[in-house]
């Protein structure tokens, strides 16, 4: 801690001036006696103030950092320097003591001394040979103790070093415990060790036992084995006899199986035959009908749907369906085709894609929403002629809209000339429906 005497020297310039005060009245600046003849007093010189105070141990000059700091003299107070040539200790003003300020000073103080003070008048010669000069005690003032930053930084290190020694105590410590738990976990690990090697021998011996006992069941089971490959060579021999005069047997009886087939195929052949004068199965692909239906989900309405055959085995094909809560329409194409052995039966394959939509209805909500899909389809189908006046036509297929579902459909003509035929159609699946209708050929 620095100690700042400013207060402290204040009082030791006074006591120093009035200590000294008979020291002017009996002692000269230049010489050991004053005149003693009347006249005006005379007046002490400041620079033996200044010295005495000196004397009397008022610190004027100062040491930071390895800069030595003085005092600034009273002229100084309010004026400004250059920067690090001045500091403030206690409200003061410090400056550096080589400055060129205290030079001046010093000058002044010495013009100083030549001014006269004001001086008691001497004493009787008598008194003044009777009085001995009283001696100047000097004061001794306690030395305040100024710790300079050499000094603080040394503390600093001074505790820096003890925290670090006991860092690497605590380190020490830390250390032993862990070279300690070390071995302890080395210890268990070599326990472990040493019990999974036990064990490992156990297992080998009871893997060898048990492979010497597998290597007797082989070899057992191989014995058997070729005993029983024996006996099954010869009864695939006896079997092969066998076997020899089934499939001659068989061929016997496969011959007459085809010989029957023919006849079969040819008489089914003559029944799906019609005579030359009537109309066949793949005839009618260019129509227009109408047919008005019944829905399950829509209620009543009609149905109309249109064909034409564009090329031999090809045609396409349209459809609309209105109700009451129900339309669809569904564009396709597809292809037939007539056996010339059975030109009673036609086999169909078409394929598009269709659109419907009807209300969803909350009673609970009171609220209706249209439910709109579309998606492709497909389906397979065929026609028979039955006599002249009657066609069946029937078949499967799959819609893709609203979820995708399979259905099935089937329908009947009266033919009622070469025009005009009566029909009714049937069909099942995620929407049932059915209707009676004329078709229209051209």
């Amino acid at each position: 801690m620095r100690f700042h005497s400013t207060l402290l020297g204040t009082a030791f310039v006074t006591f120093g001036g009035a200590a000294c005060g008979g020291a002017w009245a009996a002692t000269s600046p230049s010489g050991p006696a004053l005149p003693t003849h009347a006249g005006p007093a005379r007046t002490a010189p400041v620079a033996q103030v200044l010295i005495l105070a000196a004397a009397a141990g008022v610190p004027d000059i100062v040491t930071i950092d390895g800069v030595r700091w003085r005092r600034a003299p009273a002229s100084e107070d309010g004026t400004t320097g250059a920067a690090g040539t001045r500091i403030i200790l206690d409200g003061e003003l410090w400056l550096r003591a080589d400055d060129t300020v205290f030079g001046r000073a010093s000058g002044s103080d010495r013009a100083a001394v030549g001014e006269d003070r004001p001086v008691p008048a001497p004493a009787p010669a008598v008194a003044k040979a009777s009085r001995q000069p009283s001696a100047v005690v000097p004061v001794v003032a306690p030395v305040p103790v100024v710790e300079t930053p050499a000094e603080i930084r040394s503390r600093q290190r001074r505790l820096m070093e003890e925290s670090r020694r006991r860092e690497a105590v605590r380190s020490r410590v830390a250390e032993q415990r862990s070279d300690a738990r070390g071995l302890s976990r080395d210890a268990a690990r070599r326990a472990g060790l040493l019990a999974r090697a036990q064990a490992s021998r156990r297992d080998r011996e009871r893997a060898e036992a048990g492979g010497r006992a597998a290597a007797a069941g082989q070899l057992a089971a191989e014995r058997a084995t070729a005993r029983e490959n024996a006996a099954a060579r010869a009864a695939v021999e006896r079997n092969a006899e066998q076997a020899a005069e089934k499939a001659i047997a068989a061929q016997i009886v496969a011959e007459q199986a085809a010989d029957d087939a023919v006849i079969a195929q040819n008489m089914t052949a003559s029944a799906l035959r019609l005579p030359p004068e009537e109309r066949t199965g793949d005839s009618s692909f260019s129509y227009v009908q109408l047919m008005p239906v019944s829905y399950d989900i829509g209620g009543a309405g009609v149905m109309f749907e249109g064909s034409t055959e564009v090329r031999d085995r090809f045609h396409l094909m349209v459809r609309a369906g209105i109700a009451e809560r129900y339309q669809e329409a569904l564009v396709g194409a597809g292809v037939h085709y007539t056996p010339p052995t059975a030109d009673r039966l036609t086999v169909m394959l078409s394929a598009g894609y269709e659109y419907s939509v009807f209300p969803l209805e909350s009673e609970r909500l009171d609220l209706t929403v249209d439910d709109a899909s579309a998606g492709p389809f497909v389906t397979a189908a065929g026609r028979l002629v039955l006599n002249p006046r009657f066609m069946l036509e029937g078949g499967v297929g799959y819609s893709s809209f609203h979820e995708g579902d399979p259905f099935g459909f089937g329908s009947g003509f009266f033919h009622v000339n070469d025009v005009l035929d009566l029909m009714s159609r049937i069909e099942l699946g995620d929407q049932d429906s059915y209707g009676i209708g004329i078709r229209v050929n051209y």
